[in-house]
């Protein structure tokens, strides 16, 4: 496997641990009576819902990102896809002060990951 490509599956299993980290912070903070862990990703939902959501969500991308690992290439639009999802998580973050730094972070790891596992040598290592 390139360099490349496993550049590309660590940042995968990166964002695979944020998405369960994010919704361990769904529960812990809804243990502790307080929302402030669940701030605009549609608290009008049920926090056992939501963490149920993320919890789903990291292992529909880590599937996909052990699908690269093994380098199938029917993996490359899931896993551009989960990147993508990354930019634009990215997005609101960067507008406001607090959480500006975390932004930057998501976004250069999302580009990061477009950028490896469409490098050349990624690109041929992928069936």
């Amino acid at each position: 496997m390139p360099a490349s490509l496993r550049g590309a599956v660590a940042i995968g299993l990166l964002e695979v641990l944020g998405i369960v980290g994010y919704a361990l912070s769904i529960a812990i903070f809804e243990r502790g009576g307080s929302t402030s862990g669940i701030a605009g990703s549609g608290a009008d939902l049920a926090p056992g819902v939501l963490v149920a959501i993320y919890l789903g969500f990291a292992v529909l991308v880590a599937l996909v990102v052990r699908s690269v690992g093994r380098g199938s290439r029917r993996a490359l639009t899931p896993y551009l896809l989960a990147q993508a999802f990354g930019v634009v998580v990215a997005q609101p973050l960067l507008q406001a002060a607090p959480t500006r730094l975390v932004g930057l972070l998501v976004l250069i790891v999302a580009l990061a990951g477009i950028g490896l596992v469409l490098a050349p040598s990624s690109r041929r290592s992928l069936g």
